[in-house]
């Protein structure tokens, strides 16, 4: 990795990582897909090599406890168990069973890992919501206690209940995984990051602390601003909450936390985010605050020995009483595809003038996924999407997918706009190239410097490259006005389907 830019990493929560970095270490950044989600790895080491090492233990973990703690893996050891009346579990197994099953007395009932059943109905869910009846039988069969002998490590599973452990198993993942990077001897600091469940260990070397900045939860876009930063040390922090996730049924958008009570998604707040030892801790810790008024949740945060930040549908924010000591202050750079400012996010409550109220224009791309060609040189297109005049000119870069500079100067069209500040704004703001996944993104009429811009004719430009040849660009016009509008874009070879949507923003 180069040195002298911060580099914000995509995700729920972004991580910030100033420019100098300690002499003894360099900072390296690696991606991959697991889980069904992005896996971002920091680590400060003396040479790539030993990264790399890290990395690979790290991700060989990760595959390991996939095969354990899957709900959707068939041949994993919890889907198996998920068959069986009773059976004898791996430590693992029986690890993660027995801290959801302490955590759900803890919450009064509030978090479950026991909720399989009706997370099915919703997941088969399309047009409405599961059957009334259905699901109120689906939320008794969970109610059921299972048996745990801590002895022998069996577990007694009654009829009709289905355990689902991913509201913790993905923090205690994150936990090994660290555990297995530090195991290869790696000196410097380490950060793990899957899908927005975070864990830090050491420093980064160039300060005391990692960053870690939190999004806007009223904004289900990737690039919603960040709103507040925190300062961690050998600590996790988790997100739970709305989102670009929600499932879609109907029409409507639901979230995909569900109360252990009803069965019924979770409406009260958008979103908790916990700080506290473990991952697997802050993981469950705030599934379970979204379930439970907020003073509950708080208390029952503190008592954990972890921090809470609490956002609410109406947009109030609770936060336990030491969240303050953990705040490290706006981010000295407005960039980043969950990057920003808590000024910023008070800029961007502010409509520019002309454009109508809570109106903007959304962008939903969908990345291209080439099934049938899956051979060894096949790679996923780099992609920037930015709005220009009608002119040419840039007004502002909604996403850049793909962090590796050298390839995204093959959007040389965008490049070659953005002259000097093209290597800066893919170091600091790029996503993942990923072979699947949304990118839900949106501009309220603000230009790269968050000056507000006026309603008017405007271009979206998309341009794609591929590492190993290939090239396309496409450029729409699209007019900011008072008349709401809606159109397809078909995808191509290298491009994903985009949906356009001018008109009042979720």
């Amino acid at each position: 990795m180069k040195k002298g830019w911060p580099l914000w990493l995509a995700g729920t929560v972004g991580v910030l990582l100033p420019g100098a970095v300690a002499a003894q270490n360099n900072v390296y950044c690696f991606q991959a897909n697991v889980l069904g989600t992005l896996a971002e790895f920091v680590i400060a080491a003396p040479t790539r090599e030993g990264a790399q090492l890290a990395t690979g233990a790290a991700l060989a973990e990760i595959g390991r406890l996939d095969c354990v703690l899957s709900s959707y893996r068939p041949d994993s050891e919890l889907c198996r168990l998920n068959l069986a009346r009773e059976m004898q579990v791996s430590p693992d197994l029986f690890a993660v069973l027995s801290q959801a099953e302490e955590l759900q007395k803890s919450s009064g009932g509030a978090f479950s890992a026991r909720m399989g059943g009706v997370e099915a109905l919703w997941r088969a869910a399309d047009t409405r919501p599961p059957d009334a009846a259905a699901l109120r039988r689906a939320v008794r069969s969970a109610q059921q206690q299972p048996f745990l002998d801590h002895a022998s490590r069996v577990v007694g599973r009654p009829e009709g209940l289905v355990f689902s452990v991913d509201a913790l198993a993905k923090g205690y993942i994150v936990d090994r995984a660290l555990d297995a990077a530090r195991g290869t001897g790696v000196p410097g600091g380490l950060m793990i990051d899957i899908g927005g469940d975070l864990r830090c260990h050491g420093s980064p070397g160039f300060q005391q602390s990692w960053h870690v900045g939190l999004a806007d939860a009223r904004l289900p876009f990737v690039n919603a601003p960040i709103v507040t930063q925190v300062k961690l040390g050998n600590q996790a922090i988790a997100t739970s909450g709305r989102g670009v996730r929600d499932r879609i049924i109907g029409g409507t958008a639901y979230g995909t936390t569900l109360s252990p009570h009803s069965g019924m998604p979770v409406t009260a707040h958008l979103a908790a985010s916990v700080v506290a030892p473990t991952a697997a801790q802050a993981d469950s810790l705030a599934t379970a605050l979204l379930v439970m008024p907020p003073e509950q949740g708080l208390q029952l945060a503190a008592q954990s020995g972890a921090q809470a930040r609490i956002t609410q549908a109406d947009g109030a924010v609770w936060t336990t009483a030491d969240w303050a000591d953990l705040e490290a202050g706006p981010s000295p750079q407005p960039l980043g595809r969950t990057a920003g400012l808590t000024s910023v996010a008070d800029k961007l409550s502010l409509r520019p003038s002309g454009w109508v109220s809570d109106w903007a224009l959304q962008v939903y791309y969908e990345a291209f996924i080439d099934l049938g060609n899956r051979a060894s040189d096949y790679r996923s297109p780099y992609l920037v999407m930015w709005i220009s005049d009608k002119a040419g000119r840039p007004v502002r870069t909604l996403i850049i997918i793909g962090k590796d500079p050298e390839y995204q100067r093959d959007n040389h069209i965008w490049w070659t706009l953005y002259g000097s500040r093209a290597q800066k704004m893919v170091e600091v703001r790029s996503g993942p190239t990923s072979l699947s996944g949304r990118y839900p993104t949106y501009w309220p009429g603000f230009d790269d410097s968050y000056s507000a811009v006026a309603p008017g004719e405007y271009l979206l430009n998309i341009e794609t490259s591929r590492e190993r040849g290939g090239h396309t660009f496409r450029s729409m016009p699209v007019t900011i006005g008072r008349k709401a509008f809606q159109y397809d874009i078909k995808p191509t070879a290298d491009m994903g389907a985009i949906k356009l949507v001018f008109g009042k923003q979720p």
